[in-house]
């Protein structure tokens, strides 16, 4: 009973960030995500919160708003201050872009550190499950359906940090994914 409770608490918040975006009818069929996109290629910063080298650290003391820093979103498009919250078992920072019109298809990002699951309990939206490395060499885990993205990065063996990007083009949220993937990356401590 206990896994399944677990399972239900993280496939929840995960198909609520996903589904927030919504889907469109206007474009026929099924999009699918490029899988050899998930290859983290940057390489760790001298600068950042944890600086990915930091094994003694704890993900319990980081902060996910502190993940990404003001205007590193701004090349995707416009967006509002993260928002902290605490959503099922993890805490969580929501980005939310501004849109001109309630027609027009803008990202919504989100980034939900778990203390206590590890990638190895993603769930599988739909489109499968992608496994790949950071540059770091931690384990990252994609997965995707109609309305978004999802990569989770673990940290170590029972940590895991998601990265959601939920909107319409499902090939730009996991390109958005990928690239954020990057640069979470170089901020979380190995575990």
């Amino acid at each position: 009973m206990c896994v399944k409770r677990r399972v239900v608490a993280l496939v929840v918040p995960l198909l609520a960030v996903v589904a927030a975006a919504g889907c469109s009818n206007s474009e026929p069929g099924e999009a699918a995500p490029n899988p050899e996109s998930l290859s983290a290629t940057a390489s760790p910063s001298p600068g950042g919160i944890e600086n990915g080298g930091s094994g003694g650290e704890s993900i319990e003391k980081v902060d996910p708003c502190e993940l990404i820093e003001d205007g590193e979103l701004s090349r995707y498009g416009e967006f509002g201050q993260g928002e902290y919250r605490t959503y099922g078992t993890g805490r969580n920072c929501r980005w939310t872009g501004v849109r001109d019109n309630a027609s027009e298809d803008v990202p919504i990002v989100d980034i939900v550190i778990e203390d206590n699951a590890g990638v190895d309990v993603l769930p599988d939206l739909g489109g499968g499950l992608t496994e790949g490395t950071a540059a770091s060499g931690r384990e990252i885990v994609r997965t995707y359906n109609q309305t978004g993205c999802v990569a989770a990065m673990a940290v170590g063996i029972g940590a895991r940090v998601d990265i959601s990007v939920a909107q319409d083009d499902v090939q730009s949220a996991c390109d958005l994914v990928d690239e954020l993937v990057d640069i979470v990356d170089q901020r979380l401590p190995l575990g």
